[in-house]
């Protein structure tokens, strides 16, 4: 076995339909912003899921912080009217205080967010 080698399997095995009305090729408006509240309704049973299930505390920050990150993503969907609501109820949640600031990188990333976020609310 190469320590650098890229191996594949040279056969089919997934095919993806393309239909008008998916959610992943949605212009609908409508569609795209209950994708988005859909994501923050999921969010809510995974992270008690987290917290009832038998995850080690070493591994617990590190998927809240994947979680939060994923709804942080959503917002860039929502036109800037909708935005306002969607930041309060990521407020309410607390999700900045997920993110990892495990280094100065992070650290840096999770100022500007939270800036960010602020100056969205305004």
């Amino acid at each position: 076995m190469l320590a650098n080698s890229i191996e594949y399997v040279d056969e089919i095995l997934y095919y993806y339909v393309k239909r008008a009305d998916s959610i992943t090729q949605t212009t609908n408006y409508a569609k795209i912003k209950q994708n988005v509240y859909d994501a923050l309704y999921h969010f809510d049973t995974l992270c008690n899921f987290v917290e009832t299930a038998n995850i080690s505390n070493t591994n617990k920050p590190i998927i809240l912080s994947h979680f939060a990150n994923s709804l942080l993503s959503k917002i860039s969907v929502l036109h800037i009217k909708d935005r306002k609501k969607y930041i309060n109820e990521l407020y309410k949640r607390e999700i900045t205080d997920m993110l990892l600031v495990n280094s100065t990188k992070r650290k840096l990333k999770v100022l500007f967010i939270k800036v960010k976020l602020w100056y969205n609310t305004l």
